[in-house]
This record gives C-alpha cells, structure tokens and sequence, in this order.
C-alpha cells in the first residue's frame, strides 16, 4: 500500500512540476500536488497560481465573498 502511495504522489508531483513551469516559484508544484491529491481548491493571493487551470485557486477577497452575511 505505501508504494502505491508514493507511486501516485510521484506522478501528481510530476504532473503539478510540469504545470508550474509558466509559475516563476518551483515550490508551488508541491501545493498543486497535494490540492490534486486531495481533490481541494489553494486558497493564495499569489496571482501566478491562478495561471494553471488544473487546480482552482481562491484568494482572501474571493473567500470572503463567498460567507454569508
């Protein structure tokens, strides 16, 4: 079971990697890693993860919005 985990983990790696290159900051690759794994939005006020369209990103302002009143 824990090859398998760490053969998925690889391939989410290396796909997230191969989506970052346009993102001037090699450690957000890890982030769109796990948000992938995890099947979960990134919730960053960095404009350049907006970029990749595999993973939705929400910024403060954009949370904010979403609470009711």
């Amino acid at each position: 079971m824990g090859n398998s985990i760490q053969r998925c983990w690889a391939h989410l790696l290396r796909k997230s990697k191969e989506l970052c290159e346009a993102v001037p900051d090699p450690d957000d690759a890890l982030y769109i890693a796990l948000a992938l794994a995890l099947r979960a939005p990134i919730w960053s006020n960095a404009a350049d993860l907006k970029k990749q369209l595999l993973v939705a990103v929400f910024s403060t302002k954009e949370l904010i919005e979403l609470l009711p009143e």
